[in-house]
This record gives structure tokens, sequence and C-alpha cells, in this order.
């Protein structure tokens, strides 16, 4: 496995950071699409292949996902996920390195039906 001098090099743990050297507060990085747009035709990369909604190419076949902090992650049952999100407080990670998948579950799970989120075929 390579290893970078600095997050900022590493696409794969913190593509944020590459993120926002390119665009400014405001900018809209998803192109036509609306802000708050709930039909977006969007992909979530997923290397972490122990997961119930992994699927083959490293694709999340969740159909919604909640991205958290680690500490909110940690401390909150597993029902609390994406369903609820428009009910969260948001708050602020300050590194790509202290936040999580929420709906992460381990594949063969009995907890797969806790948080609302279904597989996509």
């Amino acid at each position: 496995m390579q290893q970078f001098e600095s997050k900022e090099e590493n696409w794969g743990v913190c593509r944020s950071t590459q993120l926002h050297k390119t665009t400014k507060p405001g900018d809209n990085i998803f192109g036509n699409l609306s802000k708050g747009d709930e039909n977006m035709n969007q992909h979530i990369h997923c290397i972490v292949n122990d997961c119930h909604y992994w699927n083959q190419g490293n694709k999340c076949v969740a159909n919604e996902i909640l991205v958290s902090t680690d500490e909110f992650g940690a401390s909150k049952p597993d029902r609390v996920d994406a369903a609820m999100a428009k009910q969260l407080t948001p708050m602020t990670a300050g590194n790509c390195m202290a936040t999580c998948c929420k709906t992460y579950i381990t594949k063969g799970s009995d907890k797969i039906n806790a948080d609302n989120v279904t597989r996509m075929s």
C-alpha cells in the first residue's frame, strides 16, 4: 500500500481536502443540480467490503447513507441513521479523519433492518 506524506495528497482517504482547494463556499459542485435536490443520480464509492451495502466495483448500494462525526456514530444506536437525517442537528467534524459512515452494517448481521435503510438492486 502506498504511503502519502500528507492527508491532502491521499484522495482515497480525504477527498474533501482536495475539493476545498478548488472550490469556494457557495459553489455548486453538482453542476445543474439544485441544493437539496432529492433526485440526484449520484454514486457512492466504498472500499469496505464487509459492509452489507458493499457491492462489486466498490459501490455502495444502500438507498441512502448517513455520514456523521465519529463521536456521533459511536454514541448513537443503529436505528439512528439516514432515515432520520432531516431531524438531526448538523455538526462540525474538523477534518475527514473524524467522520464515519453511520450506515455501515456488517454483512450477515442480524441488525440489517434496524435502521430502515434498504439495499438497492
